[in-house]
């Protein structure tokens, strides 16, 4: 049996306990600091965290309603950005898409079209109007036994949530925990033998988790920086009581850009997280502290002190997040600053990654870690450039910030997404597979969103009645169609079959259409 030894005490170090336990071949130690300060990562999560759950094979992670009030959670669908692209414009990056409104006319046009207005300002009611995603929000989360199905993601205290997943993985026979601050690592060569705690007790292990955040006690192998392009560097943090819940609390992630960075909005059951995240070198943290107060006072209504915590980080990502026996996880592998709620999924795909990796004892151990790095590290290059590129597009001059995001060039993998997007003869699918090998967080569609929210001109023929029809057709009798709450899904690809079909660069998973000609 193989024994693998998790430091840290915080959410990443809950995630890989919960999820690693699940292996009987596995024996897991936590080494929980007595001191811990663990920071959490983040508030807000997308949907990965469902499929996360289930692969647990704990009952209650997989019901959302049985653990969500001990997290103080909320429901979340969307992630809405505001002055990104310009001021006065807002986009949203949706969950769910609409239904097509099969018995309205005027909704099903509009799906047709794939409208540029969907992502505009005004989106929110038409999505209200027609999509199961607008009746959910307008009834709230809470509220309807729909959540179970619906693609969703969550608000949470990260710090509850991290309690909660190593509660549930001291419940687990091969799970022990060890309290104590590792103060030396023995090693020899590159690999460690033995991790020195501060009562003089040694542990021992095969392979050594790294969840301890950005103090990274066991060692990293190297450091790829992303501060090129992504020019955040600091944040100042704060909590706030509602003020009027029925407006705040919604089920949406509320990015809203200023004039350094961009403050977030994260709606839990008891209160507000929010942070104005910014960069150091066009402003100082008096100056942002002193903006993202008045953001808050004139956007919501606060009227006194708000008390803000400070914090400096750097982006990018380790060279090997799996170097000798120590593997590197969370903000210790790699950070990209909050935009599009990654830090919480990238950990859980890495770790749906590393498990089965753990387990293929009879392939040499070089060849796993080189599988394991090649992924982690093609899906963290994905999200930057994701993440980037909200920045890149914009066309905001007003601030020398905004302006220093003129001069940063569209990347190659990027330039070749943009060239499939605007290709009807070219899949979108297959070029995102090409520039990630795979690995990345954002499917096809979300590039999608994010290129149709800053104007770039898709070329979807005018006439494509006819194979969207056909496709449809195919669509209707595969035996991978799915119907969630008379949505129809492709459970191959995860998408809802009216959006992908409609996209003349996409590609039917199965090969059954993706490669017509145009007419």
């Amino acid at each position: 049996m193989q024994h693998i030894v998790i430091v840290g005490g915080g959410t990443t170090a809950g995630l890989a306990t919960v999820y690693l336990s699940r292996s009987k071949s596995l024996k897991i130690t936590l080494i929980e600091p007595c001191d811990s300060k663990a920071i959490g990562v983040g508030e807000s999560t997308v949907p990965i965290i469902d499929t996360f759950h289930q692969k647990t094979k704990i009952p209650k992670l997989a019901n959302p309603i049985a653990w969500l009030d001990e997290v103080d959670g909320t429901g979340k669908y969307t992630i809405e950005f505001a002055n990104f692209r310009r001021k006065d414009h807002k986009w949203i990056h949706p969950f769910n898409y609409p239904d097509g409104g099969e018995t309205d006319a005027t909704a099903k046009l509009a799906m047709e079209r794939i409208p540029h207005e969907y992502l505009e300002e005004g989106q929110q009611d038409w999505v209200k109007k027609y999509s199961y995603l607008g009746r959910v929000r307008e009834r709230g989360f809470r509220d309807t036994k729909e959540v179970s199905v619906l693609t969703a993601a969550y608000h949470m205290d990260a710090l509850k949530y991290g309690a909660l997943l190593k509660g549930l993985a001291l419940e687990s026979s091969n799970v022990t925990l060890v309290t104590g601050t590792v103060i030396s690592v023995n090693r020899q060569e590159d690999e460690i033998t033995s991790l020195v705690l501060e009562d003089g007790s040694e542990i021992s292990g095969d392979t050594y988790v790294d969840a301890t955040g950005f103090r990274s006690v066991l060692g990293q192998s190297g450091w790829v920086s992303y501060s090129e392009k992504l020019l955040c560097d600091s944040a100042i943090t704060t909590q706030v009581p509602y003020i009027n819940k029925e407006v705040q609390q919604k089920n949406t992630t509320y990015c809203h850009a200023l004039s350094s960075g961009w403050v977030w909005n994260v709606p839990l059951q008891s209160r507000v997280g929010a942070g104005y995240v910014y960069s150091s070198k066009y402003m100082s943290k008096e100056e942002a502290t002193k903006e993202f107060v008045e953001h808050l006072q004139t956007t919501y209504g606060y009227e006194e002190d708000i008390e803000t915590n400070s914090l400096i980080f750097k982006t990018g990502r380790v060279e090997n997040p799996w170097h000798g026996n120590v593997l590197n996880l969370g903000f210790n592998q790699s950070f990209l600053e909050p935009l599009e709620s990654t830090a919480i999924g990238l950990t859980q795909e890495s770790l749906m990654e590393l498990l089965p990796l753990l387990e293929a004892t009879h392939l040499d151990i070089n060849t796993r870690r080189e599988r394991y790095n090649t992924r982690v590290n093609n899906r963290c290059d994905s999200i930057y450039d994701y993440v980037s590129h909200h920045y890149i597009l914009t066309e905001r001059t007003d601030s020398e910030f905004w302006r220093a995001y003129r001069n940063v060039e569209v990347s190659d993998n990027v330039m070749k997404l943009l060239d499939a997007y605007q290709d009807v003869d070219r899949l979108l699918d297959n070029s995102l597979l090409s520039s990630t090998y795979g690995s990345s967080l954002f499917s096809a569609e979300s590039w999608f969103h994010l290129f149709m929210a800053y104007g770039v001109e898709s070329n979807i023929p005018k006439d494509s009645s006819s194979w969207v029809a056909d496709r449809r057709v195919l669509c209707s009798k595969c035996e991978s169609k799915r119907i969630r709450l008379g949505i129809e899904t492709c459970v191959d690809c995860g998408c809802v079959i009216k959006w992908k079909t409609l996209i003349k660069q996409s590609q039917c998973p199965q090969g059954n259409w993706g490669k017509e000609t145009n007419k």
